[in-house]
């Protein structure tokens, strides 16, 4: 059975992509949910947060194919990389040098920096990356077990325990440590990912049907 093979001889493999995924499913729900209710405890008017949001969301489905297409020259791996580090570097920044001045144009500068851009440049690689880290056989499982387990581990408690920081310490320096903590997991986990790197990987996904197996 497929999800047995995956399980015994791809392990590995599937708590990178838990790994890889963490930072982005845990910042799309910090900032569709947690950041607009933050935003009011630093004076912004929730009808400005969702506004924000809206266009960082617009900004992220224009993006997409054009990451997706730039991969194909720059490679699956160093595109999604470049976006986890994206995010590593732009989201304390956004709090605490943006959103917490509470301007509503600064927040949505914020999101836009990191749902609408960083982030969109890991979303636009996902599927063909995490599909190709595995062999055909244990494809369909093996990323899909990944996800998974990641969507259960992070986006799904992100915002509760995001908002139980806040409400501990009274102060989104905690949330800041724990969004760079998520953040540097997916680093991580993308860079120990199997693959080459930049060019080198592009043209070897040209000439093998699992350019990913070493």
């Amino acid at each position: 059975m497929p999800v047995v093979i995956a399980f015994k001889r791809h392990w590995r493999e599937i708590l990178l992509v838990a790994g890889t995924y963490l930072s982005q499913g845990v910042l799309a729900y910090i900032t569709m949910a947690f950041l607009v209710n933050y935003s009011g405890t630093v004076g912004i008017e929730r009808t400005s947060a969702l506004l924000g949001v809206m266009l960082s969301a617009v900004i992220a489905v224009v993006l997409y194919p054009v990451f997706g297409a730039l991969s194909d020259t720059f490679g699956r791996k160093t595109m999604y990389f470049a976006g986890a580090v994206g995010m590593l570097i732009v989201t304390p920044i956004a709090f605490m040098l943006i959103i917490n001045t509470g301007n509503p144009w600064n927040f949505t500068l914020a999101v836009v920096l990191i749902f609408g851009i960083t982030m969109s440049a890991s979303a636009g690689v996902t599927g063909s990356l995490f599909a190709m880290i595995f062999m055909p056989e244990v494809r369909y499982i093996g990323a899909s077990v990944g996800y998974t387990i990641s969507q259960i581990a992070g986006p799904a408690f992100a915002p509760m325990i995001a908002t139980g920081l806040l409400a501990a310490t009274g102060s989104s320096d905690a949330v800041v440590v724990y969004l760079v903590i998520i953040c540097r997991i997916s680093v991580v986990s993308a860079a120990m990912s199997p693959g080459g790197w930049g060019r080198k990987e592009a043209a070897h996904r040209n000439n093998a049907d699992n350019p990913f197996e070493n």
